[in-house]
């Protein structure tokens, strides 16, 4: 919940959203990650925002991470069943987590942190 007088938390990147939009779960996860994030750090007197912004970058890389790891063993789950659709869906998650973590540095959460720099000051 976020009281008045606070910003709206960030949305996951975009690009992050893009590559992931058929993994809702994913979304959610890393939203709700940020919003934890950036509630502990307002206010708590960092010196410049492109602090928070780098450790919201390694937070969400670190998720992404946890969920490449369930992706890994979905698909090796997936190819021990030996069903092809199975295989290639498992896949496809594995890959889209994967490369999503490259998109995660988006100029939207950067805009984010410049925008609201007051509050993590």
């Amino acid at each position: 919940m976020w009281l008045k007088n606070l910003p709206p938390p960030p949305p996951v990147p975009a690009g992050a959203r893009e590559m992931l939009k058929d993994y809702p779960e994913v979304i959610q996860d890393l939203q709700e990650d940020l919003d934890r994030f950036v509630n502990k750090r307002l206010g708590a007197g960092f010196a410049h925002p492109s602090h928070v912004f780098e450790e919201a970058i390694w937070l969400l890389k670190d998720s992404l991470s946890d969920w490449n790891l369930k992706a890994d063993k979905e698909l090796d789950a997936a190819k021990a069943s030996g069903d092809p659709q199975t295989i290639e869906r498992a896949k496809k998650k594995w890959l889209s987590i994967a490369h999503s973590r490259h998109e995660v540095a988006g100029d939207d959460l950067e805009d984010y942190f410049d925008t609201y720099r007051s509050a993590f000051e």
